[in-house]
């Protein structure tokens, strides 16, 4: 939530007063990148520990989900 939402508009603003005050809706996405990436990451070992789950242990599942 700080990430995509105080953080985010900062980035907008600070993105759209480089460019003279004009403000791009792509600014947007620039701030999606890094929850973009850390759902990755969660979806990747929430899968590999309901895969093996006699290899990891099961704390790989939650944090695969809460994550």
């Amino acid at each position: 939530m700080f990430w995509a939402g105080w953080l985010g508009d900062k980035t907008n603003l600070w993105l759209a007063k480089r460019r003279g005050g004009t403000h791009l809706p792509e600014d947007s996405l620039v701030s999606l990148i890094l929850p973009t990436i850390v759902s990755m990451i969660g979806i990747v070992i929430y899968a590999l520990a309901t895969n093996n789950p006699q290899k990891y242990s099961s704390w790989g599942v939650i944090m695969g989900k809460s994550l």
